[in-house]
C-alpha cells in the first residue's frame, strides 16, 4: 500500500513540473507572437512542438494517476478510478440491512384479507383525483 502512495506522490510532483514547464512555454510563445517584428517563425515552430509533447506527456501522467487514486474511508484505504467514483459520503453500517429486523406479519400474506379501495393516494397520502378536464 506504500508503493501506491508513493507512486501517487511521485506521479503528482511529475504533473506538477509538467504543468509549470507548459505554462512557461505559453507565455514564451504569447511574447514572441506579441513582438512586432517576426522574423524568426522557426522558434515559434519549435515552441510549439515543444508545447504538444509536454501537453501528450501531462495527459499521460493525468490518466496514470487517475488508475491509481485512492481514497480513504471510515473502513480502509480503496483505489478507485477517479470516473467511477460518487460524491455521496454514506456510512456503510447504515447499508447493511438485516433481514431479522423487518417485523413479520402474523399469517400467510396471500390468504389475508386485504381491503380493497378505489381510492388512490399519494405518496404524501392525500386521495388522488383524475384531472378535470378529464372528467366525463
Amino acid at each position: 500500500m506504500m508503493e501506491n502512495a508513493e507512486q501517487i506522490e511521485l506521479l503528482k510532483r511529475k504533473r506538477t513540473t509538467l504543468r509549470s514547464s507548459v505554462t512557461k512555454l505559453i507565455n514564451k510563445i504569447e511574447a514572441e507572437l506579441k513582438k512586432t517584428d517576426v522574423t524568426e517563425e522557426n522558434d515559434i515552430k519549435l515552441y510549439i512542438e515543444t508545447l504538444n509533447d509536454k501537453f501528450e506527456s501531462l495527459k499521460l501522467t493525468d490518466s496514470n494517476l487517475e488508475k491509481i487514486l485512492s481514497l480513504k474511508t471510515k473502513s480502509g484505504i480503496v483505489i478507485r478510478p477517479i470516473r467511477k467514483l460518487c460524491p455521496l459520503e454514506l456510512d456503510g453500517e447504515s447499508l447493511i440491512t438485516n433481514e431479522d429486523e423487518v417485523p413479520d406479519t402474523p399469517g400467510d400474506p396471500e390468504t389475508q384479507d386485504v381491503p380493497e379501495s378505489n381510492t388512490v393516494t399519494t405518496r404524501a397520502g392525500r386521495q388522488a383525483r383524475p384531472p378535470s378536464r378529464y372528467r366525463p
